[in-house]
């Protein structure tokens, strides 16, 4: 081989040993990537760290870039420097990227000739935002067997990033009870979707909507009874009243009643009705409450029940004849102790006529028995007068002037001693429009008549017009009720 060519070959091997030398002498580098999560919700920032490391020590002056996907897409931010810690860091603003997964690369350039580069990737997951609804109410409900709820109001989002643009889209107002039943502050939960409430707007896809619940009472229905009435009754002196007609539920739904469906009832009316009137007093249109009737059954608790209050009459008593009040006397004579009395209509007499001064209380009469009398028609009978003794106790005529009335025993079967005074006692009840007389003692010489006769006995109060005693009525007339016995008299 010539001298020169092997100087040439000799200059060509130190060269590729030069250069083996140089790249030898470079060392490789490592790049670490960190993040404080593996996610990070929508408008949120995340903060990227990068460390260039030779072996275990950290390398100072290295370009880091922070890369999209890998090295060779897009780069994100300017070219950073690693700091003396051999630190570099990105901040991504989540509100740059549309919700989705991605890949950061922080690659080393090897920009410093004693290092290689390197590179390290990361992923990261961008969620969406929650967004909340508000300006929403859930009226109370009264209740009906449903579960639904009425939603008013304009909805508000609250939550939106920026000058995103993000709307509530309104395909139905729909709210729904957790449970049918009647409570306080329950829970309303609000429909999303293609009947309910959805997001719209340009940037919608990075959100989504917090659960809208909403809090209302579900108050019981009102439920009563119809079908019954109250008898009108004469007075008694208690306050029974009579209910007829058949009790029927009014306001059960048709679910709890089971007409919608055909199940059992789940409300049911139980008991039997009773009425009583506001009070034992002579009235009209008498307020009559109704107790004795209850429902049952699992739904009875969503129910306000109440029982109707009717009206009835409470009437003045028909008018009866003198009648005793121990039923019949020993036979053959009046005794002490015996009663007759007469119901009459208070509206048509004056009491204040019966006796000057009188109000009601009991006061003495005179009880005179007649025998064959022409004012009875030739029959027996007895005049009762607030005075005492002849002339003035007459069965009747011009000077009968203290004469209350009489009673016509009207049959011979009554054996009456004529002209026979016995003592008595007058009295007025204005509940029971009664007037009594009660008879005092009465001598051997007191009126026998028989009790086995069939003759009818009348009371005829005194004419007001030719007399100034009287039962009279408030215009001075004399009252022209005729009465007539029912029952045995004395």
């Amino acid at each position: 081989m010539g001298k020169l060519k092997l100087v040439a070959v000799l200059a060509a091997v130190l060269s590729v040993f030069l250069a083996a030398t140089a790249a030898s002498a470079a060392s490789s580098s490592a790049v670490n990537l960190t993040a404080p999560s593996s996610s990070v919700v929508y408008g949120k920032s995340v903060v990227f760290t990068a460390k260039l490391y030779k072996g275990t020590r950290l390398i100072q002056g290295g370009t880091i870039q922070f890369r999209l996907g890998s090295c060779t897409g897009q780069q994100l931010g300017p070219n950073k420097t690693t700091n003396a810690s051999g630190i570099a860091t990105y901040t991504m603003d989540s509100t740059d990227f549309n919700v989705g997964l991605y890949t950061i690369a922080a690659c080393y350039t090897g920009n410093l000739n004693d290092y290689l580069p390197s590179s390290r990737t990361r992923d990261i997951r961008i969620d969406k935002k929650t967004l909340t609804i508000s300006g929403y109410t859930a009226n109370d409900n009264v209740y009906n067997s449903g579960r639904s709820a009425t939603v008013v109001g304009s909805p508000v989002l609250n939550g939106i990033v920026g000058d995103d643009e993000v709307a509530i889209v309104v395909n139905g107002l729909v709210g729904t009870f957790d449970d049918k039943n009647v409570g306080v502050d329950k829970p309303v939960h609000v429909k999303y979707g293609a009947n309910g409430l959805v997001l719209g707007g340009a940037h919608q896809g990075n959100y989504k909507l917090a659960p809208l619940t909403l809090y209302a009472d579900i108050t019981p229905r009102a439920l009563t009874v119809t079908g019954l009435s109250a008898q009108d009754k004469p007075f008694d002196g208690n306050t029974a009243a009579v209910i007829t007609g058949t009790p029927v539920l009014s306001g059960i739904t048709e679910e709890d009643s089971g007409e919608r469906y055909g199940n059992e009832p789940t409300v049911t009316l139980s008991g039997t009705p009773v009425g009583t009137f506001e009070s034992a007093s002579v009235g009209d249109g008498k307020a009559v409450t109704v107790s004795g009737l209850s429902i049952e059954g699992p739904d009875a608790g969503n129910y306000d029940f109440s029982l109707p209050v009717l009206f009835a009459n409470i009437e003045l008593p028909v008018p009866t004849a003198f009648v005793t009040a121990n039923n019949a006397a020993a036979e053959g004579k009046a005794e002490a102790g015996d009663t007759f009395t007469v119901t009459m209509n208070e509206s048509a007499i004056d009491l204040g006529r019966i006796i000057s001064g009188w109000t009601g209380a009991e006061t003495a009469v005179v009880l005179r028995f007649f025998n064959n009398n022409v004012a009875f028609g030739g029959n027996d009978g007895i005049a009762v007068c607030t005075g005492s003794g002849m002339p003035t106790c007459v069965a009747g005529g011009t000077g009968s002037q203290n004469i209350l009335g009489t009673v016509d025993l009207g049959s011979t079967e009554y054996i009456v001693t004529n002209n026979v005074d016995a003592p008595g006692t007058l009295s007025w009840d204005s509940n029971t429009q009664t007037f009594t007389v009660t008879v005092g003692t009465c001598t051997s010489q007191c009126t026998r008549f028989s009790t086995g006769g069939s003759s009818t006995a009348t009371f005829k109060p005194i004419n007001g017009a030719t007399q100034a005693g009287g039962l009279r009525d408030t215009a001075g007339n004399g009252a022209t009720q005729t009465v007539n016995e029912v029952g045995v008299h004395f």
